[in-house]
């Protein structure tokens, strides 16, 4: 599927512009919006719709598109909308920068770029892979801590689902294991609380992760 990227420069909602009018009413998209949210979509289901989702039995859309919307829930526009639908597209397939700078601009490709964690030639070991992207956690922007809470919130539900059903044997599909995961999930928690900045949206996904965390690790004994 070819993108043309021709809409990419659009006058979109700015990220910030929705949640800090604190009066705003409630709209529906835009057609320019829509329009960019269904590319994505269409990106999205191009690039990862062979792929399922990591120990259950579900495509990986699914992920993308809960996500995206747990961010449009939240405060988040439909720049940040797309970047949800996008945020895997860098990690998880053979999409290069270039490419999605190309079909969505600069913005976008950037937010994806920042929630992506395993972008260098030479790839790391998962724990400092982990580690790294932990740590970039403080300096990303308010778009970028907002996907990439919502994609960890969504993660974490996922797993606790998981344990509810299979106890230990959830983290057999994970690379870190249970230690590992356990690991990043709390320090992930740690560093989103650290870093959100005080727009409600925000502090409500932290708030659900923070739980979510909570009985992850109540269910595996820790």
């Amino acid at each position: 599927m070819e993108f043309d990227g021709t809409s990419h420069g659009m006058l979109l909602e700015s990220p910030l512009s929705r949640r800090n009018l604190a009066d705003a009413r409630v709209t529906g998209l835009r057609p320019m919006e829509s329009a960019l949210l269904c590319r994505a979509f269409e990106f999205a289901l191009a690039v990862h719709g062979n792929q399922v989702r990591k120990g259950i039995p579900v495509p990986f859309i699914s992920h993308l598109m809960a996500v995206s919307a747990l961010v449009l829930e939240h405060g988040g526009t439909a720049v940040e909308g797309a970047a949800a639908l996008l945020h895997d597209s860098l990690e998880d397939t053979s999409t290069s920068v270039a490419v999605l700078e190309d079909a969505f601009g600069e913005e976008i490709a950037a937010i994806v770029v920042a929630c992506s964690d395993n972008l260098c030639q030479d790839p790391l070991c998962w724990r400092d892979r982990k580690g790294t992207f932990l740590a970039s956690i403080e300096s990303m922007s308010a778009s970028a801590l907002l996907v990439t809470t919502a994609d960890k919130l969504h993660n974490a539900r996922d797993v606790v689902k998981m344990q509810r059903k299979r106890g230990d044997a959830t983290f057999i599909a994970f690379e870190g294991q249970k230690e590992g995961t356990l690991w990043y999930y709390g320090e992930a928690l740690k560093a989103l609380e650290g870093a959100a900045p005080g727009f409600p949206g925000l502090r409500a996904l932290v708030g659900d992760l923070r739980r979510e965390v909570a009985e992850m690790f109540q269910l595996a004994g820790v």
